[in-house]
């Protein structure tokens, strides 16, 4: 079917100071999960969720306040972890899998304040030096860096609920779409609660519920009318 699918993902990750644009530079993964479904029907392609061996890089910490949270610890990703290489392989085995019809209807990603996870999937194939435009749609900015394309959760939740104080994290979204969110700070969880979420939006585009109360056609036409 040449269409675009949808790569649900989240990564769990040594530390908590989310303010850095250059976060993925400083902690490491400790734990990733994705799901592929199908974009006309949502019905379910491929899934994985794995913790991750520490210490695959140097540079990267670990903070013990993120362990905290995660309920997470260095021993459990010694014994329960796979390798950098594992999991590579895991995303690139998802991604083609995900992509049913050809190199032009690439999987779009999904995540809930997905721009924080993306800066880790890119350096993640960084380090084999490979080039995630081979299996995500995206474009190439100027200086030829490829960035993929996404749909953020958190701002769907901002667009249909654009009201002053309105919380966006993805507990308070699922809150509010009646949504489960069990045992969340773990990915696979906060995967299938943010593509619940997802499902939510997307169903209710696609069936009218989103259309404002009062603007209907005519108004549109008189509004922009030349």
């Amino acid at each position: 079917m040449k269409i675009h699918n949808f790569i649900v993902f989240d990564f769990e990750t040594g530390g908590l100071d989310k303010k850095s644009q250059w976060h993925s530079n400083k902690v490491a993964i400790t734990q990733a999960a994705a799901i592929g479904v199908m974009s006309n029907d949502f019905k379910e392609i491929g899934r994985f969720s794995n913790f991750v061996l520490p210490n695959y890089d140097e540079e990267l910490e670990y903070q013990q306040t993120a362990f905290n949270v995660t309920g997470t610890s260095m021993e459990m990703l010694e014994k329960e972890g796979v390798s950098i290489d594992n999991l590579i392989s895991k995303f690139i085995d998802l991604f083609e899998k995900t992509n049913t019809g050809t190199r032009f209807t690439k999987p779009i990603l999904v995540g809930q304040n997905v721009t924080y996870d993306i800066p880790f999937l890119q350096r993640l194939f960084s380090y084999k030096k490979l080039d995630l435009s081979k299996w995500l749609a995206g474009y190439k900015d100027h200086f030829g860096n490829f960035h993929p394309n996404y749909i953020d959760t958190c701002w769907l939740s901002r667009i249909k609920k654009a009201e002053e104080g309105m919380k966006h994290g993805l507990g308070d979204i699922c809150q509010r779409e009646k949504v489960d969110l069990l045992d969340a700070h773990e990915a696979l969880n906060d995967v299938i609660a943010t593509l619940e979420v997802f499902k939510e939006y997307i169903l209710a585009l696609r069936s009218g519920q989103g259309k404002l109360e009062g603007m209907g056609e005519s108004i549109f036409r008189e509004q922009f009318e030349i």
